[in-house]
């Protein structure tokens, strides 16, 4: 067990003393090790350089709200960190202070939670020096009677409290600069004739300095749920219900809304960021190369992994076939182009949907978080979405102890049939031939990129990508 590390004392506020006396010591000795050890860090495989501890304003009692930039061995990144003084019994400690006093990691508090949404409803505007956080919040949060936070106990980049039955507050921790996806979504489909399945905004933290903005938190409405499809479908298939209609009637819900998600994302809208725009050859040359490219970098990885016995044999299959699958990839470049560009969920798998009774929500549309945000908003074909939420599904059905090859059939079947009937006449749905060399394109491409994560994060999970590239690279389309 580490010895716990100790800040000198001090009689300076919170913000005064992260700027003063505690300064030094954070940035040389604690936070190093302890933004290393976090499950929201970024940069795992790379070595932390210079830290330094940007204070940006107070709030709340005891609380300082805080940047940490990192200079790493690759790359430079920043994080939001809360800074809170409380009983020593506090989880997420950084370092005592004495009396029994810490400083911890502020994210999780509940005070420190309420205070953020008390100001989103007032509206406070806090001086930063070198800019200001402005908090913003909608009519709907201001009448809304919220109860008390409790933090959500799950594994995620980011760290969420819900406050009763109301509000979920999000509290990002990587933080660029730029429009953040998840806050222009959520405004976009949850006004008007928008996208109901999807929770609604209702507000929002940012920091602006030199005009530049960073969203380090937001609200939502909380949608009661019975947790999210990947859990309830991995446990509906872990019962032995391994059969082809087991869960057909969520994937058939979940087909017919991404479908309305996709036709919300299409209509004409006076905000260019959201205007559909026509698929031109140069989108479709574009993507091959994006896709070749990440299937080469894939396979590269695959020649010089330190695979097990479940994944080697599988590896071999796939390498063997390099010149195939390119060959499939470049024929998108060769098609007239048809359908819509618009913007899409971006990281759209089982688990960003919840399942409520009868119906689902749509969740989380920050987009893949190794992307950058300008990357994240990019208008693209909407059958990205429909490659990933079936990458998806062939993890769930191959992520058990039994077979369940004849559900995962299904399943996508299913879920293609439901989608296709929601999309039915909406201008960005390209026609048939163009759709199945795309959605082919773009499965192709999700299972190039999970072999390179599984391979980097969690090596003994690579068989899953590699046993779907398998199929698709023998013949399985997946309409079959």
């Amino acid at each position: 067990m580490t010895q716990q590390k100790t800040l000198p004392p001090t009689q300076a506020a919170t913000l005064d003393a992260l700027a003063g006396a505690w300064r030094a010591p954070l940035e040389r000795d604690i936070l190093p090790p302890f933004l290393a050890a976090q499950r929201w860090f970024g940069a795992k495989d790379q070595r932390i350089g210079a830290v330094t501890l940007v204070p940006l304003a107070e709030l709340g009692e005891d609380c300082a709200l805080c940047a940490v930039d990192l200079a790493l061995s690759g790359d430079s990144q920043r994080y939001f960190l809360p800074l809170a003084v409380q009983d020593r019994a506090s989880a997420s400690v950084l370092a005592d202070i004495g009396a029994d006093r810490a400083l911890v990691d502020g994210a999780g508090v509940p005070t420190v939670a309420q205070a953020f949404l008390d100001a989103m409803r007032a509206g406070t505007v806090m001086p930063t020096g070198q800019g200001e956080l402005r908090f913003e919040g909608t009519d709907t949060l201001r009448r809304i009677t919220a109860g008390p936070p409790k933090l959500l106990a799950v594994e995620q980049s980011n760290v969420a409290l819900v406050f009763g039955q109301e509000v979920i507050l999000k509290i990002y921790r990587r933080l660029r600069r730029g429009v953040q996806p998840d806050v222009e979504m959520a405004r976009h489909l949850t006004r008007g004739d928008g996208f109901a399945q999807t929770p609604a905004y209702l507000g929002s933290v940012a920091l602006h300095e030199g005009g530049e903005v960073t969203t380090l938190a937001a609200a939502f409405a909380f949608v009661p749920n019975k947790g999210d499809a990947w859990g309830y479908l991995i446990g509906l298939l872990a019962q032995g219900g391994g059969a082809g209609d087991t869960g057909a009637h969520l994937i058939r819900r979940l087909g017919q809304r991404t479908g309305d998600l996709h036709h919300a994302l299409a209509r004409p809208s006076d905000n260019p960021d959201f205007q559909p725009e026509p698929v031109t050859a140069s989108d479709l040359a574009t993507w091959a190369t994006e896709a070749q490219d990440d299937l080469t970098a894939a396979l590269d990885a695959l020649g010089t992994a330190d695979l097990d016995a479940r994944a080697e044999p599988l590896a071999r299959r796939v390498l063997a076939a390099r010149d195939a699958l390119a060959r499939r990839i470049a024929r998108v470049a060769d098609l007239p182009p048809s359908g819509q560009r618009t913007r899409i969920h971006g990281d759209y798998h089982l688990g960003q949907v919840l399942v409520t009774g009868d119906d689902v929500a749509i969740i989380d549309f920050e987009g893949e978080p190794r992307r950058s945000l300008a990357a994240r908003r990019t208008k693209t074909a909407p059958l990205r979405d429909v490659a990933g939420m079936i990458r998806s599904l062939d993890y769930a059905a191959r992520s058990g102890t039994q077979d369940a090859d004849d559900w995962r059939r299904q399943a996508v079947r299913t879920y293609l049939s439901a989608y296709e009937s929601a999309m039915e006449g909406v201008a960005a749905h390209p026609d048939s031939q163009l759709r199945g060399a795309l959605l082919d394109l773009f499965l192709l491409q999700k299972a190039a990129y999970e072999i390179g994560y599984e391979l980097a994060n969690r090596p003994g999970w690579a068989h899953l990508p590699l046993a779907g590239l398998v199929a698709l690279t023998e013949g399985e389309e997946p309409h079959d």
